[in-house]
């Protein structure tokens, strides 16, 4: 962690939301017309990483990228949780329905909208969760470095996605694509 970081804005977050929400979409969706033609009225290319518009703009991509992708939705829980639409950042070792969230229904009806009252946590808050993150991240680490049982209140691949999210909310790599989750 570099001394000079700094939380990103809410528009940021917001922005970050509507794109995850955009490629978690296209793993369900595909090439729906309607789909599409939403993501061309709104823009939506415009808040994606250099990596998701790669995937977005591959017609049929491979099993093995879908899944990467769709385990973004976890580190949509996290940034919806930074933005107070989670009460409580859900357990780490069960998958959230990020679906149950009504606000994303707001951002599919008007992405700008959404983003423009996007309210964040005080920052003490987000940097505390982050620091929570990475210590559940070195858990994970820990267990699989050496051989260890893997705690009960940890999924691996939720703690990591939770984590990658935090890490970049509080300034941490130069942009989405490149957040450094070295424990």
């Amino acid at each position: 962690m570099n001394d000079t970081r700094s939380i990103r804005t809410p528009q940021e977050v917001g922005e970050r939301i509507v794109a995850l929400m955009t490629v978690i979409d296209k793993i369900y969706s595909g090439n729906n017309p309607n789909f599409l033609q939403w993501v061309e009225q709104n823009a939506v290319l415009n808040y994606l990483s250099a990596d998701e518009k790669a995937f977005f703009e591959t017609a049929t991509p491979d099993e093995h990228t879908k899944i990467q992708f769709s385990w973004r939705a976890e580190a949509l829980t996290a940034l919806l949780w930074a933005a107070n639409f989670i009460q409580e950042m859900p357990p780490l070792n069960s998958e959230f329905d990020i679906l149950s969230i009504e606000a994303l229904d707001q951002m599919n009806a008007d992405p700008i909208a959404f983003i423009e009252q996007i309210q964040l946590r005080p920052h003490p808050v987000l940097e505390t969760m982050a620091g929570e993150l990475y210590n559940a991240h070195w858990q994970v680490r820990d267990a699989q470095l050496f051989d260890k049982e893997m705690p009960a209140t940890l999924q691996p691949g939720i703690v990591y996605e939770r984590r990658y999210a935090l890490s970049w909310l509080v300034g941490d790599g130069e942009d989405w694509d490149n957040v450094p989750t070295d424990t």
